[in-house]
């Protein structure tokens, strides 16, 4: 049984690249939820340590210096009921992550469409 969140969720957006970061950020404050990004790992975990409330980390795996993955580590040790969500351009990362016991619905590939996004990110709230 998955855990029960108060909504709006919060989710923290991480990506190197500003426009794909904002337009999943729109994306999410679309559908009702409470999102913000950031453009870089040290960034975004500054914002993990900070923020009052994060339910949801949605982090590219390929960025420079910090990788998603690592990004991921670093959060839930800080967070240890963050919930992860993964994005990537790269279709090989995405197998080995479901390869690896990533459940498949913890990953968007890019590109990701609105309902693809959003359903990938209420399964992920929803997981246990």
């Amino acid at each position: 049984m998955g855990v029960s969140f108060l909504y709006p969720a919060h989710i923290l957006v991480v990506d190197d690249e500003p426009a794909i970061a904002e337009i999943a950020t729109e994306m999410l404050l679309h559908a009702g939820f409470i999102a913000n990004f950031a453009l870089d790992a040290a960034s975004a975990i500054e914002v993990v340590k900070d923020a009052p409330r994060l339910d949801l980390l949605f982090t590219d795996i390929v960025m420079p210096k910090i990788n998603g993955f690592r990004l991921a580590a670093m959060s839930v040790t800080v967070r240890q009921d963050l919930r992860i969500l993964y994005t990537t351009g790269y279709s090989e990362l995405a197998d080995q992550l479901v390869a690896a016991g990533e459940p498949a619905a913890h990953i968007v590939s890019k590109p990701y469409r609105q309902d693809d996004l959003i359903e990938a990110v209420r399964q992920t709230l929803q997981s246990s």
